[in-house]
């Protein structure tokens, strides 16, 4: 072989060394490639699966639905074959499993209790914020009960994430595998995303029901408060009535008879103006104790009741009011029949101090199952947007008793009004499905 050959020999081999080494970068890049696809793809998933986790436990109502939402959610980015959720009660020394999901029936069920004392290693490193990791459970010589009722159904690889708000342990996030050293760093890093998201969603739900429960307190406090005003201002009615009226009209009797008797002219008109004080006493005290609790609320219902209230005011009042319901067969629950008069009493009580309305119409509707009071006038109106900011700073409680009033039987108030150009008082009342209606409508006014 020549000179010439063998140095062109030797520049094949190298160019050849060369395109080899191309192709193995280029295969190397072709790996790195994919594998980059592979986690941008894996990233991608686990975006848009924490995305709909985080619909899912915002929707939740309880614990239990976060917690099952976010189980659900966890599998599909670590493929694991057990995951639970236990709160843990530190002042109780006691852990509570309240959500699992998995491909393991294990001993373990939903409501299962267990003393921190069983899993004291685990619980000191949640405490600290750390997840605590058993790759391979036939390496412990010691095993938590949790781990011992897991690995009877071949779990051997485990994984405890912290649920922690404000440096508080709420409670750990359990996963486990049927491979040992299961778990990787990735893993981990999604674990605590989750752990994270569900401890804010679990204190989120905790706050709720807490709101709810004083909610539900305050009602009936409120309500127990109605119930008491209502039987102070009947047993007040019927004191006036009964006891001061009676007194009233033997004072009455009284003066009449010493007016008959005296035999000293000079004592007659004041006789007589104390007769005509003793009658304007006795007839405010009929109005107020009408005022107070109306018998007829009691004796015959809501529609008279409001009938006759309506007509009394308009007399008083100086407009004209037109008054139409739709009568019904039984009579109502004496709590909305109470409520629904009350509400009408403080609506005209506001028309008569405010309004200067010419005209006034009150009405009483079935819709569908409500019961709707309506009043409305032709007066001078007002900003109600301003009158209820007005009533949070304590002026115009009244507006604002209406509307707790109608609350406490699951009702609702609505005003509308424009200035100079009247107001619309409309209560709305769920009635109970039971009480029927019939179709017609009566009308009556009071002029």
């Amino acid at each position: 072989m020549t000179r010439d050959e063998e140095k062109t020999r030797e520049q094949l081999i190298n160019e050849l060394a060369e395109m080899r080494q191309c192709l193995a970068t280029l295969e190397a890049a072709k790996t790195q490639h994919k594998a980059t696809e592979e986690q941008l793809q894996r990233y991608v998933t686990r975006l848009r699966t924490l995305r709909a986790m985080d619909r899912a436990i915002l929707e939740g109502n309880s614990p239990d639905e976060v917690s099952q939402a976010a189980l659900r959610h966890i599998c599909q980015l670590v493929p694991c074959n057990w995951a639970g959720i236990t709160t843990v009660d530190l002042a109780a020394h006691e852990a509570t499993l309240i959500a699992l999901q998995g491909d393991r029936q294990t001993p373990l069920r939903e409501g299962a209790r267990f003393p921190l004392e069983q899993c004291e290693e685990i619980v000191t490193a949640l405490q600290q914020a750390e997840v605590y990791q058993i790759p391979a459970a036939s390496e412990l010589s010691h095993k938590p009960s949790l781990v011992t009722n897991l690995a009877t159904v071949g779990l051997c690889s485990f994984l405890f994430v912290p649920l922690h708000f404000h440096s508080e342990l709420l409670g750990c996030l359990n996963l486990a595998a049927d491979r040992e050293r299961f778990f990787s760093a990735e893993h981990v890093e999604i674990a605590r995303e989750i752990a994270d998201l569900l401890a804010i969603a679990l204190q989120h739900t905790h706050l709720l029901a807490e709101m709810q429960t004083g909610h539900e307190r305050l009602r009936l406090v409120s309500r127990l408060l109605v119930q008491a005003q209502e039987a102070e201002r009947h047993r007040i009615a019927r004191e006036l009535h009964d006891e001061f009226g009676q007194n009233l009209t033997a004072l009455k009797i009284t003066l009449q008879a010493v007016k008959r008797l005296s035999d000293v002219p000079d004592l007659i008109p004041y006789l007589e103006e104390g007769i005509d004080t003793v009658d304007r006493t006795l007839q405010q005290m009929r109005d107020l104790s009408l005022e107070l609790h109306p018998p007829l609320l009691d004796d015959l219902g809501l529609v008279p009741a409001l009938r006759w209230y309506v007509d009394s005011l308009a007399q008083r009042g100086a407009f004209t009011a037109h008054f139409s319901a739709d009568p019904f067969t039984t009579r109502l629950p004496s709590e909305i029949e109470v409520t629904c008069f009350r509400l009408a009493q403080e609506a005209l009580t506001n028309v008569m101090k405010h309004a200067q309305a010419r005209r006034v119409y009150v009405e009483l509707r079935r819709r569908d199952r409500d019961l709707c009071l309506i009043v409305r006038d032709d007066g001078l109106g007002f900003d109600v947007a301003s009158a209820l900011e007005a009533a949070t700073h304590g002026s115009s409680l009244g507006l604002l008793g209406m509307q707790e009033r109608a609350a406490l039987v699951g009702g609702q108030v609505e005003i509308e009004s424009v200035p100079r150009r009247g107001t619309e008082v409309r209560a709305t009342i769920p009635l109970p499905h039971a009480t029927p209606w019939r179709e017609r409508d009566i009308t009556d006014e009071a002029d």
